[in-house]
């Protein structure tokens, strides 16, 4: 859309086993799709690259692994991007944890941590705060099965 809100291009994309779509961040010249996929009982993430025309790039990066994944958000850092994941054991609804990964633009996972394993909990969103830091907002259940926020 431009700043009056007029639609500049439309374009429409098959993507196997979509689930649902996240979010998406723009670099100098790419945007970047984060997506929800399933298979069967799999979920899994995945994030893809797309040119100022809307045309599919050559660029995947999939987040899958024991667990079952759920893309929650991403945004850009400087020249990588910072990706909020929640895997979850499907054998044990207890056993899940959020986790952050940074990715290249050239689709390279850079890092990975962790947060709070063995604590159900889900990184909701994340957002720039001034002095380059990053704002995450989340729920975590505490003894008893009682949810509650946390920022």
């Amino acid at each position: 859309l431009d700043a009056g809100g007029k639609t500049i291009f439309e374009k429409r994309h098959k993507t196997d086993g979509l689930d649902r779509v996240v979010a998406a961040t723009l670099s100098k010249d790419r945007l970047y799709v984060l997506l929800g996929a399933k298979k069967g009982e799999r979920n899994s993430g995945r994030i893809e690259s797309f040119d100022g025309k809307g045309e599919k790039q050559k660029f995947a990066v999939t987040f899958d692994g024991e667990r079952n994944v759920f893309p929650q958000d991403m945004m850009m850092s400087g020249d990588q991007m910072l990706v909020a994941l929640w895997e979850k054991n499907n054998k044990n609804d207890k056993d899940n944890l959020s986790v952050l990964k940074r990715v290249s633009l050239s689709g390279k996972i850079i890092s990975e941590r962790e947060y709070l394993p063995g604590v159900p909990n889900r990184i909701r969103s994340l957002s720039r705060i001034t002095g380059g830091g990053v704002l995450a907002v989340g729920d975590i259940e505490r003894p008893g099965g009682i949810q509650a926020g946390w920022v």
